[in-house]
């Protein structure tokens, strides 16, 4: 394909569908619907479906996907202290 004409989300969607297969089981994976989320001051934050199929499979997960900024805001935390803190707090059911 031809990246010369593909709008910056586009060629975000072709890098992380190429990452995503990449990873062992996911070779046959789609990235579809990605829109990047409003809010994020310390963190950019996309949507999108990831299309599973395989010989006994077919099917759509909603991801969201967090990346730090190259300079993140003084008073933020990491993805990895972020991820912590949402396991810890999904363990205790809220």
């Amino acid at each position: 394909m031809n990246n010369l004409h593909l709008s910056t989300r586009e060629k975000f969607e072709e890098f992380l569908q190429a990452f995503i297969r990449k990873q062992r089981g996911f070779e046959n994976a789609k990235v579809r619907n990605l829109q990047k989320m409003p809010g994020g001051a310390s963190k950019e934050t996309w949507a999108f479906d990831l299309k599973l199929t395989n010989a006994k499979t077919k099917q759509a997960l909603p991801m969201v996907l967090r990346i730090n900024r190259s300079s993140p805001l003084p008073a933020s935390i990491d993805l990895k202290q972020e991820f912590s803190l949402m396991k810890e707090v999904h363990g205790e059911g809220i």
